[in-house]
């Protein structure tokens, strides 16, 4: 099952809406005390224009929806830190254009700047 920010956020695709465009804060019942209202997320504050509040049912059908969007996220996120670090990113696309002169015309700007870093701190 999806966490429920995926949830609200399959909910708000589904009307057309992204988070950015969206006011809302969630709350869990674990942290505060109220009478009857059992326990989990909820919606605390729903301010989205022209799109109504989502029912716990409309939220739960949208649960596989939330679900792929909740992995894709995780997916993503692990390449992220996979990929090398920029400055790493940089080094190898600069040594690519360093072995190619057509590179080096086409991509002059990036390639010298890059160069004249290097030719002040040279590697000791």
């Amino acid at each position: 099952m999806a966490g429920y920010s995926w949830q609200v956020k399959a909910y708000l695709v589904s009307k057309g809406k992204s988070s950015d465009e969206a006011d809302i804060i969630l709350d869990d019942l674990d942290q505060v005390l109220l009478e009857d209202k059992g326990s989990g997320v909820y919606i605390k504050n729903w301010n989205v224009s022209g799109v109504d509040k989502p029912t716990d049912t409309e939220l739960s059908a949208l649960d596989s929806t939330a679900t792929g969007y909740e992995n894709l996220k995780i997916t993503y996120g692990q390449r992220i830190t996979d990929y090398p670090i920029y400055g790493d990113q940089f080094d190898l696309l600069y040594h690519c254009i360093e072995a190619d002169s057509e590179l080096k015309t086409k991509f002059a700007s990036f390639y010298n700047a890059i160069k004249a870093v290097k030719d002040a701190n040279p590697k000791s």
